[in-house]
């Protein structure tokens, strides 16, 4: 994988993975992490989803690898952030059996 099709893979497809070890590590190395609440976590997964789309695109059109247009830049990786930390966070509901117990009633 060249540091280009890195670049585009951090904006799209392989943002959770990279995200993945990014936590990874954290929780490895820092130990406060794995004390803190589960909202501080969120927020924490809610900035890598938004700045390691946009560094990436940053750099790759500082490197001359894309436009700079915001609409073919900068907002395909602000939705793939987006998107990638909807994906993440639908495995921590935790309210999900109540609601479809109510809406069963």
């Amino acid at each position: 994988m060249t540091f280009q099709q890195f670049l585009w893979f951090c904006q799209g497809e392989g943002l959770n993975a990279v995200i993945g070890i990014i936590l990874s590590f954290l929780a490895e190395w820092w130990p406060q992490f794995q004390a803190s609440a589960r909202r501080e976590k969120m927020f924490v997964m809610l900035g890598l989803n938004i700045i390691i789309p946009l560094l990436a695109a940053l750099i790759s059109y500082g490197m001359g690898y894309q436009d700079g247009g915001f609409a073919t830049t900068f907002w395909p990786a602000l939705s793939a952030g987006g998107m990638a930390f909807l994906a993440s966070q639908a495995t921590y509901l935790t309210k999900v059996p109540q609601v479809v117990r109510r809406l069963r009633e």
